[in-house]
């Protein structure tokens, strides 16, 4: 047998680890069960069998207190959410189990693949250093991911973590973290939980830093965090924001400011340029007229019975590898002399152009 999942009683997990060890030649195990050190000593005395007996034939061990792990090779988690696996996607290791589907469930809501999930749980053997390591030995150019998420709740071997981070970093990876327990309240939340032991906050603040892992303060900005990895990395700070409303720019434009980016203000022509240097911009989505409703009719639904001859015409230029633009009849009035305006402004600069009944790649 190559491989044995428990999820049986602790106290019948190590007879069964050394049947299966001794007996069946197993050298992987994952344990799912819980009751182990993070609950009291005779947990931990079962926990420390459980480690010699797979030290003693070689084996590995995920676990106990864990999910599982999912790789490109292998799944063994049986709860969910459980994302589509994508050899371009992220790699998380986490401390917990909940936590790992908590990340996953907030990252695949944001779009970010994964491409694989080690929970580890007590760490009783591997733990997230020692799967660190391992994403570091076998790390290949071609075919690794290149970005790391981590969830750790203590740091037992931080001179590991940092040689392997720091190692990943240099290859082109890039790494974020979450560490809980910071408090004195959260450090008791997190002995209760898998049995961590309490790591200096400010030790590991100094460590992340030295490694140059970027450290988060939940699942939700460590997906942000994720989704920004998943970009190519940005050459200067000069930002540009566009929105439909005051409000957010705002608020965006305070967070750019604080996070050490610049948002320079846009003057002379181009800051009346709706295109904005040829559609470079991500997306626009350009409005051309108000909508309204003559010769009396008063709803909309007479015009879209062809009650008025009304014609509606706006355009949606977007950037997905080039540039598209798109018109097409709706229910905004505007004169022909503007649509011809805007057709030739459009083909003067190149964009492609979807007359009516066209289908460009659509942004939403």
């Amino acid at each position: 047998m190559d491989c044995a999942i428990l999820a049986i009683a602790a106290k019948f997990c190590p007879s069964t680890v050394e049947v299966l060890a001794k007996q069946k030649n197993t050298k992987a195990f994952i344990i799912l069960s819980a009751g182990f050190h993070e609950e009291n000593e005779e947990g931990a005395k079962l926990e420390r069998q459980i480690v010699e007996t797979v030290n003693s034939v070689g084996g590995s061990l995920i676990g106990p207190n864990c999910i599982g792990v999912l790789t490109n090779h292998y799944s063994g988690v049986f709860t969910s959410p459980i994302p589509e696996l994508n050899p371009q996607g992220v790699d998380l290791i986490s401390g917990s189990g909940a936590t790992a589907l908590f990340i996953m469930d907030s990252g695949m809501q944001k779009g970010i693949k994964f491409n694989s999930m080690y929970s580890v749980g007590n760490s009783a053997q591997l733990g997230v250093e020692e799967i660190l390591e391992y994403m570091d030995e076998s790390f290949d150019p071609k075919t690794s991911s290149r970005v790391k998420l981590l969830y750790v709740e203590s740091i037992e071997k931080p001179e590991k973590l940092l040689k392997h981070a720091s190692s990943l970093i240099r290859k082109g990876c890039r790494i974020a973290a979450v560490k809980s327990g910071g408090s004195a309240a959260g450090s008791r939340a997190a002995s209760s939980h898998t049995g961590a032991l309490a790591s200096s906050d400010v030790a590991v603040e100094a460590l992340f830093r030295k490694a140059g892992i970027v450290r988060c303060n939940g699942r939700d900005e460590l997906m942000t965090v994720a989704g920004i990895f998943m970009h190519p990395e940005m050459k200067g700070r000069n930002m540009a924001v566009v929105t439909h409303a005051g409000g957010p720019a705002v608020m965006l434009t305070d967070a750019l400011s604080n996070g050490g980016m610049d948002v320079p203000h846009i003057e002379g022509e181009k800051a009346q340029d709706p295109f904005v240097g040829g559609g470079e911009l991500p997306f626009v989505v350009l409005k051309i007229a108000e909508y309204r409703v003559h010769h009396g009719g008063d709803h909309l639904c007479d015009v879209l019975q062809g009650k008025h001859h009304q014609t509606v015409r706006f355009f949606v230029v977007s950037q997905v590898g080039h540039s598209h633009v798109f018109a097409d009849k709706e229910l905004i009035e505007i004169s022909t002399e503007i649509v011809d305006d805007i057709e030739h402004e459009l083909i003067s600069r190149e964009l492609e152009y979807f007359p009516d009944g066209g289908k460009p790649q659509s942004i939403f």
